[in-house]
């Protein structure tokens, strides 16, 4: 009895002593489970191929320390470009903005994509976690308005992105139908270069019936001449058979397929080498960990895929998978990864694996380094707390001012002589009427300080959101030097470019008669048009609806717009078309394209008095012949009347709507 007494006791002190400790270690400022509300502010349609901008608007409800936003998509047919904002300062609400990308064959409906408030407290604690809902509809401009057969192909190749040369692999052609008409009995039909074949089976394919807006899928096994070069070739689809009348159709689509050439032995010997750790870090400092991945085989290694796993408390500051196209014989290739781990006072283990893309034959070895500091506390932390760029995406070509406020996260320590480096990817942005880099002599503990720069993105610019990298360098009052870096994201938009021909003279043209109106237009800028519609107003009626709305108009792509019309009246007949769209921004553009037409007078109809009269019935013609014709020709009369009548007031009526 007095055994269990003592046993008892003993759990209930062990019970009490971990409490004060998880109470000690306890982080003064924690999130309470309901102290941030998640909701869907903007971007919640979308359309197959589309790029758009979600925002998530979160409300802080009761006292937080600083957070971050992110998004994430399980979902194959949307990727988010940008899934992570800044850090925002604890306690504010905020709005985060994502870029995602619809993938044009993409389902249509509802896609769920997960929000998660993320506190910055080195472990990366979830405050609140919610599901938002996308809703995918069929992009319409995938099928042609100029009528006949179209088709849009893609390709895959199993077992990796390329032919390898002495190899057969199975080549797959997805066929979306985004003509006007279907396409019966229909032929599929390859012609290939010289050096690729098709291992076995038929050349053409009968793939029956092909529907608009439907894919046809179809796999043919393709072998590749083992001396063949590393380059794209040539592939021409061929697609035959009956349109909707019945008459003979066909369209032809050339798709460049990579090949990896040089032998491409499907086997693949590779080795990890010279790997490098540091010894020892301090928490909150960057630190890199290299290795070389090396091919052992006699062939070339294509497709190669190299990746560094951190553990957790461990953060990527660059990229961690290497993709290798081609690693010759004998060859090696040095990968490099810039890491930082805030949490002191752990072994961080790293494991370091190369292999094939599809993660078949894969190879793996280990690395690891010791983590200072314990509790992370103990370095000074300089961050980007916050950043602004005029709140609109940047247009190419464009100036804007980029607002970066820097935190000294220490509660005791003043940083000094820091110097911020500014890079953006592939050099989207470059600074204006300065460098690239700034200095500040210092900030004050648990202090902020906002600079802005003046950055021009480039005309070329690609539309996507660019990555921005902030490098700080700084000290602490004791003379100790850190690094530190932070990457923020900027959504570039490309400038609209619709050009439209001038509008032809129908030539002559009388106040009775009907006339045409034709225009030819084409997007000759590098993004999409939203939205499209084409109408047309002036001193006349038309005949029928004045408005085509054409939907999504892709970059390179012509259509026209025609319509039959009536003058109003005789003299000058003035009258504009107007294009009226949305741009990447989501902004409405309006273009008019204005015309003159001169219309003469009406034609007057005079009788000829020297015109032959009708000749009376002959007397021996019966009464009965004789008003039957009357009547007929009555009738006739009352027709044309009633028809001309009705016609003017059709025409009235259209004519009072359109003023």
């Amino acid at each position: 009895m007095k055994k269990q007494s003592k046993s008892s006791m003993k759990r209930i002190g062990l019970m009490l002593s971990a409490a004060l400790v998880a109470a000690v270690l306890m982080p003064a400022a924690a999130f309470a489970a309901d102290s941030i509300s998640i909701s869907h502010a903007a971007g919640f349609n979308a359309v197959q191929g589309d790029g758009i901008y979600i925002e998530v608007e979160a409300r802080v409800l009761s006292g937080t320390s600083d957070y971050s936003l992110t998004l994430t998509s399980s979902d194959s047919d949307i990727t988010v470009v940008s899934g992570s904002t800044g850090i925002f300062t604890g306690g504010t609400n905020q709005t985060g903005t994502f870029a995602v990308k619809v993938d044009k064959k993409a389902s249509v409906g509802a896609h769920t994509l997960k929000v998660r408030a993320v506190a910055d407290d080195g472990i990366g604690t979830i405050i609140r976690e919610q599901n938002i809902t996308l809703d995918v509809t069929r992009n319409m401009d995938s099928f042609s308005s100029l009528g006949g057969a179209a088709f849009d192909v893609d390709y895959s190749i199993s077992g990796g992105s390329s032919l390898i040369a002495g190899q057969t692999q199975t080549l797959q052609l997805s066929l979306f139908n985004r003509g006007n008409t279907v396409i019966k009995n229909a032929r599929i039909s390859l012609t290939l270069p010289e050096g690729l074949s098709i291992a076995s089976g038929a050349a053409t394919v009968n793939a029956g019936y092909l529907s608009i807006g439907k894919t046809y899928v179809a796999e043919y096994p393709i072998a590749a001449d083992r001396d063949l070069e590393s380059k794209s070739y040539p592939v021409t689809v061929r697609i035959a058979g009956l349109n909707s009348s019945n008459s003979e159709v066909s369209v032809e689509e050339t798709v460049y397929v990579p090949l990896a050439g040089t032998g491409g032995s499907g086997a693949l010997d590779l080795e990890i080498l010279n790997v490098k750790t540091p010894e020892s870090v301090s928490a909150g400092s960057d630190f890199s960990v290299s290795f070389d991945v090396k091919n052992k085989g006699e062939y070339d290694a294509v497709n190669v895929k190299a990746e560094l796993r951190v553990p957790e408390g461990v953060f990527n500051k660059t990229k961690n998978v290497f993709l290798i196209d081609r690693l010759a014989g004998g060859a090696s290739q040095t990968c490099t990864v810039t890491l930082n781990a805030r949490q002191g006072g752990e072994y961080a283990l790293f494991e370091i694996s190369a292999g094939s893309a599809d993660g078949t034959q894969t190879v793996s070895q280990y690395g690891g380094t010791m983590v200072r500091g314990g509790g992370g506390g103990t370095n000074p932390q300089l961050m980007v707390s916050a950043y602004s760029y005029g709140g609109q995406p940047v247009r190419a070509g464009g100036e804007f001012i980029l607002s970066l406020t820097l935190n000294n996260t220490s509660s005791g320590t003043a940083l000094q002589n820091i110097k911020v480096t500014v890079t953006s990817d592939d050099s989207a942005f470059l600074p204006v009427g300065t460098s690239n880099a700034f200095y500040v002599p210092s900030i004050a503990p648990d202090s902020s300080l906002t600079h802005e720069m003046r950055l021009a993105a480039k005309k070329d610019a690609e539309q996507r959101t660019s990555t921005v990298t902030v490098a700080m360098s700084y000290e602490d009052s004791s003379g100790g030097t850190y690094t530190a870096s932070d990457i923020i994201s900027i959504p570039v938009i490309q400038e609209t470019r619709l050009v439209i021909d001038d509008i032809l003279d129908p030539g002559y043209l009388t106040a009775d008669q009907m006339g045409y109106l034709n225009v030819n237009y084409y997007n000759m800028g590098k993004t999409q048009l939203s939205n499209l519609r084409v109408t047309a107003e002036g001193d006349f009626t038309v005949e029928g609806s004045a408005t085509m709305y054409v939907g999504n108009m892709t970059s390179g792509k012509s259509d026209y717009y025609s319509i039959n019309f009536f003058p109003n009246g005789p003299g000058p007949l003035n009258g504009k078309v107007i294009f009226t769209f949305e741009d990447a921004a989501g902004d409405e553009q309006i273009i008019e394209k204005p015309f003159t037409f001169q219309v003469g007078e009406a034609m007057v109809w005079e009788e000829d008095p020297n015109m032959p009269q009708p000749e009376m019935p002959a007397e021996g013609m019966s009464t009965w012949k004789t008003v039957g014709i009357l009547l007929a020709g009555a009738a006739a009369v009352f027709g044309i009347v009633r028809y001309r009548k009705r016609k003017k007031l059709i025409r009235d009526e259209e004519f009072d709507l359109n003023e």
